[in-house]
């Protein structure tokens, strides 16, 4: 799992299979100190992100598939939450 911050939302003009629910986002990467990385990716949403928002990411393409319920979807990267707070060396980081 990784942190990443909602940049920009994906619009298809069409979705496949179980993507049809389903919101993408440009996702950029970020370290453990929530800095960039210099990387963006595009990511499945499963819980519900806004743009701005710091979330927390999986890339594992056989967990997105699965909580999709399809084992064919061709997708690697899934948000599945949104950070609240961070404790980190005892300082609290807290999503505006």
């Amino acid at each position: 799992m990784q942190f990443g911050r909602v940049k920009e939302e994906v619009v298809l003009n069409e979705k496949i299979g179980k993507l049809k629910n389903k919101r993408l986002f440009l996702v950029e990467v970020l370290d453990i100190n929530l800095n960039s990385t210099g990387k963006s990716e595009v990511m499945i949403d499963f819980v519900g992100a806004r743009v701005g928002d710091i979330v927390l990411f999986i890339k594992e393409g056989g967990s997105v598939q699965s909580i999709l319920g399809d084992k064919e979807a061709p997708f690697i990267y899934g948000i599945i939450g949104i950070v609240d707070e961070v404790y980190r060396e005892g300082r609290k980081w807290t999503q505006k």
